[in-house]
């Protein structure tokens, strides 16, 4: 009895040791599987609260989206459909987009169906077939610093906050801005005070007057009126007793409930995160005088939302968001883009880029819609907003952020594409405002569910105060063109601070990767935008190199291309077909690379003038590694000649690949797991490059040059004559707060004509098609002097008559002796006269001016 009890105990023991080892093997198994699919879809480890869509990212869903030839009708697509054994699921309306599925196709996949892709690829009735993809979208918010922690989203005793009431005469010693300029009007909105982005008093502790100079615009009757604004994001609570009168249904639609058939893009406010877009929009348009909360930037302009965040994102909703209503609204804002993890190198997909191309032709009636983009919050991950595509665009108008003493905060990412920014406030380094155990204000605006909050912060509060701005400037001219608008944002901003980011580049205008070209002041760019011309037609110069060089550990691969500005593109070519620049705006490089660790490649670009354009810096939490290739932009160059040689430098530079910060330590087993794994192999990968340091870490296999700007300028030909010989140079800090200062009293004396009482009765398209056509023939003027000039120069000046016309009489014709005691100017006065008869031709055959 005794052994039969002992064996049954021994055998009750050995049934539970084993059923411990089943379950650890399946756990381990588990784990594994786990990692290999998390591997898979390529997610990358961030400190952001990542839900079920974006952990899949990347996988193939069963949609399908067709683009049909020559916007072919619902009936045509049904039948194509029919034809391949698909079904037509829904049409997004906008963007032209059909999606499609098969009930043999998964509905989230790792794999392709490529099979059935093809059959759609072949179709003659459709222009572009692809399997959508789920993407991965990040809001651009603060992870940890913001609502979280703080916690900001419940603070109810707005006494926290910091507010400084400075004694006037404290307030103008030492201090650029003496009194701070306008104090511009006052509202009865409780929170107005608090806002010292728009009228800055010295209110936040900041520098007094550092703000957007939005008080003469406001003074002189322009609110935004008559400008439509969209905000694409995750919906907008316009039931909001701040939003409520300005909320355009028009501008809105839900694109992510297939089935709410009346387009309300209220969000979902089970979800506190869902709150985003309602504090972009706060931003734009919040009501004035209404004792709500606080005021708009731009309080009479027309809001509206785009609920496209707010669920799985794919890039034909993308494409849809872009081009939703664009003949009738004028811009839209994204506070959105991929992942700020300092990891990610990502742009829109092939039907998002094309609706952006068509938004710039098409849009506002052939003005061009405005895309007001944020570049960013991964400045606290090492991440660098070149690697954002979406930024990278000429069509976009990217914004930063600076605090209240205008520095760039902790969060901000540097960028060659970076086109100004504005005061949003932030800390200069994480975690500043605990260690001076202060709360400082940051954006005043809207939040969801009727509330109001005063610390939105980051570039996802940029961007709408840009849009905002952007706003008063279309009420004050609304015949600008897309392109007007980014020149009129290069030329009217200002340097917020002085620091070591900033170039002169060859044209005279300061840049920063930090900054752009300064902080955004709506003051001047009303003022430009009221008396503005538009700029002459955008051309593209594109030259290739084929390259195959080896990158060696801690080398350097140096590139040239010689550009003339496609001088000879003008050779038997009309206006229309040239690819003459002699002036330019946005430089793109594209560049195919493999790399061992894509985060240990530093790129640059230096234009002729010698400007040098960080394109991509060093990022050390990207460990891609293989063949990659992106699209990088500068602006630096703009207004600089294209002509000389352009200079593309790859540098590999080796980084202390250690742990993230505390924010991406993962919790989780399975996170731990992956993260000892990627510590391993760092750790050897690490050895291996201080063992061989003379081992090749990559190749340059090729890069491209785009050069998009102008030829022809409205500006004295001299002028441009004596910009091409100046070189970029560094400035000193003296020399920057010299331009500092001027730039102040220039805001301080902006004059702004008073706002029309009602609209104008223009038509837009005429009107700028008319502008056009008068730059157009200006410039060939210019370019006639300056051929004639050659070609006397190259005959040594001097004894040269040239009858312009047969049968002229002589006193049409003109003889240059002694052109060397003239001046340039002189001579290009002569050469006028001399084709005097020429240009008459040309103004008699100008039948439509």
């Amino acid at each position: 009895m005794l052994k039969r009890k002992s064996w049954t105990n021994s055998l009750q023991t050995f049934v539970a040791i084993l059923f411990q080892i089943i379950f650890a093997a399946h756990l381990i198994i588990g784990v594994w599987a786990e990692y290999k699919s998390e591997i898979d879809r390529g997610v990358r480890e961030g400190g952001e609260k990542v839900d079920t869509q974006n952990r899949d990212s990347g996988l193939y869903l069963n949609a399908f989206a067709i683009k049909l030839k020559d916007e072919q009708g619902r009936e045509i697509a049904k039948r194509i459909a029919f034809d391949y054994g698909f079904r037509l699921k829904y049409e997004l309306p906008h963007s032209k987009i059909f999606i499609l599925e098969r009930s043999d196709v998964s509905g989230r996949s790792k794999r392709s169906a490529d099979t059935h892709l093809s059959s759609l690829r072949e179709d003659p009735r459709i222009e572009h077939a692809q399997q959508e993809v789920l993407l991965h979208r990040a809001k651009r918010r603060i992870v940890h610093d913001k609502q979280y922690e703080l916690p900001i989203r419940a603070i109810s005793d707005s006494s926290v906050y910091k507010r400084v009431q400075p004694e006037p005469l404290l307030a103008q010693r030492d201090n650029v801005y003496g009194g701070g300029g306008r104090n511009g009007p006052s509202f009865r909105d409780p929170l107005f005070e608090d806002m010292w982005y728009l009228v800055n008093k010295g209110q936040s502790g900041g520098e007094r007057g550092l703000d957007m100079n939005v008080g003469v615009v406001w003074e002189n009757g322009i609110t935004g009126k008559g400008v439509v604004v969209c905000i694409l994001d995750d919906g907008i609570d316009h039931t909001h007793a701040d939003l409520k009168d300005n909320y355009d249904p028009e501008a809105s639609a839900d694109l992510n409930d297939k089935y709410d058939f009346t387009d309300d893009p209220m969000p979902d406010t089970s979800d506190k995160d869902n709150s985003h877009g309602t504090r972009c929009a706060g931003e734009i348009a919040a009501a004035a005088n209404n004792n709500v909360c606080g005021v708009g930037i731009a309080y009479e302009a027309k809001i509206g939302g785009v609920r496209v965040l707010d669920g799985p994102v794919s890039d034909s909703l993308e494409a849809e968001a872009i081009s939703f209503n664009r003949h009738y609204i004028d811009i839209y804002s994204a506070s959105w883009g991929p992942s700020d993890d300092g990891a990610t190198m990502e742009g829109p997909r092939h039907l998002a880029l094309n609706a952006l191309l068509e938004g710039v032709k098409k849009g506002r009636k052939g003005l061009g819609s405005i895309f007001v983009w944020a570049t960013g919050n991964g400045g606290m991950y090492g991440d660098d907003c070149s690697a954002d595509g979406y930024v990278s665009r000429p069509e976009t108008l990217s914004v930063g952020s600076v605090n209240d003493w205008g520095r760039s905060p902790f969060f901000m990412e540097n960028c060659s594409s970076t086109l100004a920014v504005v005061p949003s406030g932030g800390e200069d380094y994480r975690g500043q405002e605990a260690d001076m155990g202060e709360v400082k204000l940051k954006v005043v605006t809207t939040d969801m569910s009727g509330g109001c909050i005063e610390n939105f912060q980051g570039t996802s509060s940029a961007a709408p105060l840009a849009a905002g701005c952007i706003a008063n400037v279309l009420q004050a001219n609304p015949n600008l063109t897309w392109r007007d608008v980014q020149h009129i944002v290069v030329q009217g901003s200002r340097v917020p601070s002085v620091d070591v980011s900033w170039t002169i580049n060859g044209a005279g205008r300061h840049v920063s990767p930090r900054f752009g070209f300064g902080l955004l002041d709506c003051g001047r760019m009303v003022e430009l935008a009221q008396t503005w011309q538009p700029v002459p037609n955008q051309r593209v110069c594109n030259t290739t190199r084929q390259s195959y060089r080896p990158l060696k550990y801690k080398g350097k691969v140096s590139e040239s291309i010689m550009s003339d500005g496609c001088l000879n593109s003008d050779i038997g070519a009309s206006p229309a077909q040239s690819n003459t620049i002699d002036r330019l705006e946005h430089v793109q490089v594209f560049i195919k690379m493999s790399s061992e660790m894509r985060g240990e490649t530093s790129i640059s670009l230096v234009s002729p003038a010698g400007t040098r354009s960080v394109l991509l810096s060093p990022r050390p939490l990207d460990d891609h590694s293989g063949d990659w290739g992106f699209i990088f932009m500068t602006v630096h160059s703009w207004d600089e000649s294209p002509r000389g040689k352009w200079t593309l430098e790859v540098h590999h530079v080796p980084q202390k690949r250690k742990r993230p910060e505390r924010e991406f330590e993962p919790t989780d087993k399975l996170g731990r797991l992956k993260q000892a794994l990627k510590d391993l192999d760092r750790k050897k990968r690490d050895s291996d490059g201080e063992e061989s340091r003379e081992d090749i870490v990559g190749y340059v296999k090729e890069w491209s040059l785009a050069l998009y700007g102008t030829h022809g300028t409205r500006h004295d030909r001299t002028s441009l004559f004596r910009d091409r010989k100046q070189s970029a140079y560094h400035p000193s800090s003296q020399d920057m707060a010299e331009i500092k200062k001027r730039e102040v009293e220039l805001s301080h004396g902006v004059k702004v004509k008073r706002a029309q009482d009602g609209p104008k009765s223009l038509n837009l398209i005429e009107e700028t098609n008319k502008f056009q056509r008068k730059n157009d023939r200006e410039g060939k003027r210019e370019e006639l002097a300056e051929t004639l000039w050659n070609l006397l120069h190259a005959h040594g000046g001097r004894d040269v008559r040239k009858r312009v016309l047969q049968g002229a009489s002589n006193s049409k014709m003109e003889t240059v002796e002694g052109s060397n005691d003239l001046s340039r100017a002189d001579k290009l006065r002569q050469l006028t006269r001399l084709t005097k008869e020429l240009l008459a031709e040309l103004d008699k055959r100008d039948n439509s001016l």
